[in-house]
């Protein structure tokens, strides 16, 4: 799945059960998601990291 505006682009992924795994920007950085029993127990942050390069 895709978010944008005019000024950026989130690729975002979900779990088949609707969980929110992870945002990440082409240009640098993400977001990633922990679950524990289907609560979120942490976020991993980064903003320097280009993902998929």
């Amino acid at each position: 799945m895709k978010r944008e505006t005019p000024s950026e682009t989130t690729n975002i992924v979900y779990k088949a059960s609707g969980d929110l795994l992870g945002e990440y920007e082409p240009q640098g950085g993400f977001k990633e998601y922990i679950y524990v029993d289907s609560q979120v127990a942490a976020k991993v942050t980064d903003s320097t990291t280009v993902v998929g390069q």
